[in-house]
């Protein structure tokens, strides 16, 4: 990140989110955001970001339109984990499956799977 960049980052385990402090707190462009990670979506403004990377259930699974919708435009949509996973629910490969189909059909996107890692999706906002 360059020196006039923030970050955002939100994360629901206190503990987790201790650590994350730990390692990253002094930064001034940081702001470390303890809580539900939809909760913090819907207080945010739209097309207030660059880059989004959901990787968890809100902004992914639910608040997906929400989360689009802070894209500025040529901002990127990540997320990852759509290769099958050990942790997944029994009925979940569904819901991924209808995740990419949404999200590469979206006429404001240009998306792209990549079959490497865990699964990633790409997206960047059309203006």
């Amino acid at each position: 990140m360059d020196a006039g960049a923030t970050l955002v980052s939100v994360e629901l385990d206190e503990a987790v989110a201790a650590v994350a402090a730990e390692h990253l707190g002094a930064d001034p462009r940081l702001e470390l955001v303890t809580g539900d990670g939809a909760a913090l979506i819907d207080s945010l403004a739209p097309g207030s970001f660059d880059l989004v990377f959901a990787d968890t259930w809100p902004g992914k699974f639910h608040h997906l339109d929400q989360a689009l919708a802070l894209l500025a435009p040529g901002g990127l949509y990540l997320i990852d984990d759509l290769l099958p996973q050990p942790t997944w629910p029994e009925d979940h490969a569904s819901s991924v499956t209808a995740l990419v189909e949404r999200l590469t059909t979206d006429p404001l996107l240009h998306a792209t799977y990549l079959d490497c890692s865990t699964g990633l999706l790409l997206a960047t906002r059309l203006p």
